[in-house]
């Protein structure tokens, strides 16, 4: 008889949607080699709204750009060295259902190709300052939206319909973007959901 050292590892999904009643809203994204639990990597999907859906737009606007900024909270997780971090940007093809509980084994349809692409660079300590001591600073994601996309939301607001105005209405036609880190990042990221 030999003694054998058994343990056993239980594989179940997390949740991981939003729950702003409870005051849990941040939005993870990144990759990192981990020592311990391996390779992480985290993403998002979000839905999107206008900021501006229900101002008129002028009868002789053109369409510019479209931009998508992304306030980050100063959480970070990963390697310490100040290193680039890249993302792309993708539109979501399916609808995301608000009263479903998301968990981390769930993916959805994605539009291919991405939309957008962009990186940043992350200096660990310096968001540890921030956070330290109570900066009030504002790092941000910004990326401008592949132009096709950026015409076809330009289009359905010069429409004047009630797309730009129910959110209801807007969340059916264009569901929401997904952003993902490259393979090479080396952190993972907060991003903060309830800044304007």
């Amino acid at each position: 008889e030999l003694p054998v050292e058994a343990s056993t590892f239980l594989a179940d999904s997390v949740l991981t949607y939003n729950n702003f009643v409870a005051g849990n809203s941040r939005l993870l994204i990144g990759a990192y080699s981990d020592p311990v639990f391996g390779r992480i990597t985290s993403r998002f999907y979000s839905q999107i709204v206008p900021s501006n859906g229900s101002q008129l737009l002028e009868p002789d606007a053109v369409f510019d750009s479209v931009t998508l900024k992304l306030r980050l909270d100063f959480y970070h997780y990963g390697s310490r060295a100040i290193t680039p971090q890249r993302f792309k940007v993708y539109l979501v093809n399916e609808e995301i259902n608000n009263g479903r509980a998301y968990a981390n084994n769930v993916t959805l349809a994605l539009g291919r190709p991405h939309v957008a692409e962009t990186s940043i660079t992350i200096s660990p300590d310096m968001f540890d300052d921030i956070v330290e001591n109570e900066k009030n600073d504002t790092i941000q994601i910004s990326t401008i939206l592949n132009a096709n996309v950026g015409r076809q939301l330009f289009g359905q607001w010069r429409a004047g319909d009630t797309t730009f105005t129910k959110f209801t209405e807007f969340k059916k036609r264009f569901f929401g973007i997904a952003v993902v880190p490259e393979d090479q990042n080396d952190k993972i990221i907060g991003i903060n959901p309830n800044s304007t």
